[in-house]
């Protein structure tokens, strides 16, 4: 029997698919990377496997990731078709992850994406090789980690391929080892120590291609190189900074970014979404602090008060050969530094308070993972030129638990509903 609704559905994903499409290629004929990979194409006779090992060796860990740049860079038809395609089976798994069998939370997917992902953000090295290096491995980890969650030896060897592409991606590899690495911790407290746990093992082999991610970033002579090359071209102090100084300069640039120049839509989705559900589980405190967020992250944008126009005049970056810690070290950075981290525990609360006791959890692992992988980009003088691209990972799994939030919005709506009837 022919399912009319299955159908009806799958040509709607096409048709956000396609629209993603369109608004990204009217960026691809700008000039960007893509522009040098296609004339290095030519000058190897298209040898994509050797190029790969001598970026290894002089400029990047990425290996596949670089192959796939120079290819898709050669063949644009087929960057368009991968793109497409990737854009809808994203989009597939995501429905099945969290929306299956709920018609209005499936139909509202394709906009929750189109309203998060912004074709522009993967813009700034040129489209193919943005993309390439940030939006595709946000794919594949979706596929790795749909096909590992089976929990079927079949489907983990077919995720294999998924993982190593995805992990060679250095903030997806810090996302895949912190999030399982989290997983595997809570399967050791619950057992009560490591001699009684029952180890789940895809989530133990997905852990460990997170773990040769990063060891094999850090042992690329070619990071070391760029490294090196980067300093001189955009960060001239950034080998006098201390270990202390870089991670501080990274978690203001990062939280800088998300809450007070309010660059991503995902921010407001996710804290709409978690007023929200706060307030139709009656969690009066994580409501009021869920709107005090939002109102303090609104009057910020509107530099209406004076505190707060402080604040943002004293991190905004006048200097990217000098850098945000320079900058500040003539300025207060205890006050930003504590008005951040005020707002990341209370949302760290609100998570713990208002998501069940089964996704609670997951949920602040997700964030925290996303979180540690901007963190990264701490440790590269391209942190204030690489713009908004490095926060896509983080922007994924923000996605994923605006997601887990609707899901939980749309079970609190229904049981709402069917509570008078009950009550008959």
């Amino acid at each position: 029997m022919i399912n009319f609704k299955k159908i009806a559905l799958n040509a709607y994903y096409l048709a956000a698919s396609l629209i993603f499409l369109i608004e990204s290629t009217t960026y691809i004929k700008r000039n960007g990377d893509q522009i040098w990979f296609a004339e290095r194409a030519m000058h190897t006779h298209y040898n994509y496997f050797g190029f790969a090992i001598d970026r290894y060796m002089t400029w990047s860990s990425r290996l596949l990731i670089e192959s796939a740049t120079m290819y898709f860079s050669i063949h644009t038809i087929l960057f368009q078709i991968v793109l497409f395609l990737g854009t809808f089976a994203f989009l597939k798994m995501a429905q099945q992850f969290f929306f299956k069998g709920k018609l209005c939370l499936e139909i509202l997917l394709p906009i929750l994406y189109l309203a998060t992902f912004f074709p522009d953000t993967y813009t700034s090295a040129g489209l193919i090789a943005t993309v390439t290096n940030y939006l595709f491995p946000t794919f594949t980890f979706m596929t790795a980690w749909y096909m590992t969650s089976k929990q079927n030896h079949k489907w983990f060897l077919a995720s294999i391929p998924f993982w190593i592409f995805t992990c060679m991606q250095e903030q997806f590899a810090i996302i895949t080892f912190v999030l399982f690495f989290m997983l595997l911790a809570k399967e050791v407290v619950q057992a009560k120590g490591f001699t009684k746990v029952s180890w789940n093992y895809f989530h133990l082999s997905a852990f460990g291609f997170g773990l040769l991610g990063i060891l094999s970033a850090l042992l690329s002579p070619g990071s070391d190189i760029r490294s090196k090359e980067e300093i001189t071209s955009w960060y001239r102090h950034f080998a006098d900074l201390t270990l202390v100084e870089k991670i501080y300069q990274g978690f203001v640039e990062t939280n800088r970014v998300l809450f007070m120049n309010l660059t991503f839509s995902i921010v407001f989705l996710l804290l709409a979404a978690l007023v929200w559900l706060a307030f139709l589980k009656k969690d009066w405190l994580s409501t009021a602090m869920s709107l005090a967020i939002s109102a303090l992250l609104v009057l910020t944008r509107l530099k209406s008060i004076d505190w707060l126009s402080g604040i943002i005049k004293s991190i905004t970056v006048k200097d990217i050969y000098q850098g945000l810690v320079y900058n500040l070290a003539k300025q207060d950075w205890l006050t930003p530094t504590l008005f951040f981290l005020v707002i990341l525990l209370a949302l760290g609360i609100i998570i713990f308070r208002i998501f069940d006791s089964k996704s609670s959890y997951f949920v602040f692992a997700m964030v925290a993972a996303g979180y540690a992988s901007r963190m990264l980009i701490s440790f590269s003088p391209t942190i204030y030129v690489s713009e908004e691209r490095t926060y896509t990972p983080l922007i994924f799994t923000l996605f994923f638990v605006l997601l887990i939030a609707v899901a939980e919005i749309y079970s609190e709506l229904i049981n709402l509903f069917k509570e008078p009837k009950e009550s008959l």
